[in-house]
């Protein structure tokens, strides 16, 4: 695994997005206290009802992902059998600046260079900067979305591109990618999706993922096919695009 201790994944979660689970937490208790006072018996129910949802979305979100980042396939790294590639061809990992791949990578080919596309002016969530203080990898190489990378055959984007929050951008960022890939090369991404079962897991936190029409629909515009795709857990999805 990716990580060391059986919950290590769920907890990193938790630790990036605190503020979150502890509004949800408050609310959960402060509608257990509004129990107990004078306050007209069907407005106590509406304060415990939306509690429970939030008790639920807390504990709903830290099991799937512990079951995501500590029990799926995500790290293991054996969905790379679906995934065409030399094992000497060069291998591009492109992220926000919370790389937890890179050295896994590295176990599976000899060629591969991190990239951070991380922009303070576009990425401004408190999130993304816990994140960025916990990465395991902090000697990846600065890059401009839209710009090409060096040239790769293949090149990773786990987890990651969904910060790029504008369709243009995304779109600019996809075609500075083609522009790097060497013939025959694909670009391999893997997002959470803004549908159902995400929704059930997340809450609104799944608005902040992108839905299948619009990852397709920025493929498109940057002149990317895809040519493969299958489900990591049903939470997430590996697009292989050429």
């Amino acid at each position: 695994m990716q990580k060391a201790g059986k919950f290590a994944g769920a907890v990193q979660i938790i630790k990036f997005n605190w503020p979150y689970y502890a509004v949800s937490l408050c609310t959960f208790f402060a509608s257990v206290l509004i129990q107990f006072t004078s306050i007209s018996p069907w407005l106590r129910y509406c304060f415990l009802a939306g509690g429970i949802v939030a008790l639920y979305f807390t504990i709903a979100s830290v099991l799937v992902s512990h079951w995501i980042y500590d029990r799926s396939d995500l790290y293991q790294l054996n969905w790379l059998a679906a995934i065409d590639t030399k094992p000497d061809s060069p291998v591009a990992n492109v992220h926000a600046g919370l790389d937890e791949t890179s050295h896994l990578l590295r176990l599976r080919y000899p060629r591969v260079e991190s990239y951070d596309f991380f922009d303070a002016r576009e990425n401004t969530e408190n999130s993304i900067e816990r994140a960025r203080k916990a990465s395991l990898n902090a000697s990846a190489t600065p890059m401009v979305i839209g710009k090409p990378i060096n040239a790769s055959g293949t090149i990773f984007l786990i987890l990651a591109a969904h910060e790029i929050r504008t369709e243009a951008a995304r779109v600019d960022f996809f075609k500075g990618l083609s522009q790097s890939l060497l013939p025959g090369g694909r670009i391999v991404l893997v997002e959470h999706l803004r549908n159902l079962p995400n929704l059930l897991a997340f809450g609104h936190g799944f608005l902040h993922f992108l839905s299948d029409r619009t990852w397709r629909r920025s493929f498109n515009k940057s002149n990317l096919s895809v040519k493969n795709e299958f489900p990591i857990t049903p939470f997430l999805r590996c697009y292989i695009l050429q």
